[in-house]
């Protein structure tokens, strides 16, 4: 196995001994039989063009709606030279 600190080769035995006084040394926590986390991806959304917000698709649609009603309150509110 390879030691994520100073990239030294050892055999499975050896490494976790090598790795306290490689981190002490190196000033790391590293952990060569940690599991490295996967990414996870989360499913693309649909971008409203009023806010800008990301809905599903079962969902925009009722968005885009609220949304437009509460657009043209916040604009009535404003003067009439805005």
């Amino acid at each position: 196995m390879k030691c994520p600190n100073c990239s030294r080769t050892f055999n499975i035995g050896s490494i976790k001994a090598h790795m306290t006084a490689c981190n002490n040394k190196h000033g790391t926590s590293a952990d060569p039989f940690e599991q490295k986390k996967k990414k996870t991806e989360r499913p693309m959304g649909i971008m409203c063009y009023i806010c800008g917000r990301e809905y599903f698709s079962k969902s925009i649609s009722i968005h885009i709606e609220k949304c437009k009603e509460k657009w043209t309150m916040e604009e009535s509110k404003k003067p009439k030279a805005e």
